[in-house]
């Protein structure tokens, strides 16, 4: 999916896959104790790049890539209906020999991936490999041309036809084109906290990014999860516990709080979550989370 969407994340999720590839190898024959701490680092090692290298596309990516201001020309892979954007379908052939795009009628759009793949004037070409020897005595094989009907039964051997899913964030934004500052909005708005157990107190602090908070308003909610009870036998659901409003709340500069629970029962081993939801100008005018929130609230586990 990553490769489909021109996601350089795949190269993180790659080598986390040989790492528990080697893993499931392990678990099935006898190896070298290196071979196993080998598998590991590969798989830490993916989860690294995953998180600071090779990161999966986030919303502001997505924005910056399909918005309205993007670079792109997205507007061709889409087409008006009944007054709507939809994005026009297409396929993805990903084969042992290389990666096409088809659309619905299955005719050639574009080669993702080469491979063996060339061009011979306009005919897309197919370098004769095994097993491809059994289909006739050929050098080559054409596949197809340029927005024509491509063989695939050429590409049959070891191929996956996946379909491209609609991006549903980007037809909002092309259809309701206000959903789109409400979506930057909230990337570019996003308040940061800190949560720290001081004696027996709690303590949030919380950053206002570029909100005036004379202006704005400013909802919040901390929830706290228990951990299971040491002496509790049997089941146990733990459960989400919402918290009373802070005892004290310190503005320490402008956009700069700290919000304070005293006396708090602290238990190094609970989790805590914050909600959250901004009315940027207290006029309803622009709302933080935009419409992609179900609930009307940010959650984020402090």
């Amino acid at each position: 999916n990553n490769a489909i969407e021109g996601d350089d994340a795949w190269v993180s999720h790659l080598v986390m896959a040989a790492g528990f590839g080697m893993l499931a190898y392990a678990a099935a024959f006898t190896v070298a104790l290196s071979f196993i701490v080998l598998a590991l680092g590969l798989v830490l090692l993916g989860a690294a790049l995953l998180k600071w290298v090779f990161k999966e596309n986030d919303l502001m990516e997505q924005w910056l890539e399909f918005g309205p201001f993007s670079k792109q020309g997205v507007s061709a892979q889409y087409t008006g209906t009944g007054g709507q954007m939809r994005r026009k379908p297409s396929y993805i052939v990903d084969t042992d020999y290389g990666k096409l795009k088809l659309d619905k009628n299955k005719r050639l759009q574009s080669v993702l991936d080469m491979g063996d793949f060339y061009w011979q004037d306009d005919k897309l070409m197919l370098t004769k490999l095994a097993p491809l020897d059994v289909i006739d005595g050929l050098d080559s094989l054409e596949v197809g041309k340029l927005n024509g009907p491509v063989n695939l039964d050429v590409l049959s051997n070891k191929s996956e036809r996946l379909a491209l899913g609609e991006f549903t964030v980007v037809d909002d934004w092309r259809n309701h084109p206000r959903t789109s500052s409400e979506d930057l909005a909230s990337l570019i708005f996003q308040p940061d906290f800190d949560l720290e157990e001081k004696d027996e107190d709690l303590e949030v602090t919380c950053s206002l990014n570029g909100i005036v908070s004379n202006q704005a308003k400013f909802e919040f909610q901390l929830w706290v999860l228990k951990p299971r009870p040491e002496n509790h036998i049997g089941r146990y659901r733990p459960k989400l516990i919402k918290l009373d409003t802070p005892d004290e709340i310190i503005q320490l500069s402008g956009q700069k709080y700290k919000l304070i629970w005293k006396d708090f029962p602290v238990d190094k081993h609970s989790r805590y979550k914050i909600k959250y939801k901004i009315d940027l100008y207290a006029n309803g005018e622009i709302k933080i989370p935009g419409r992609y929130d179900e609930d009307g609230w940010i959650e984020q586990w402090l």
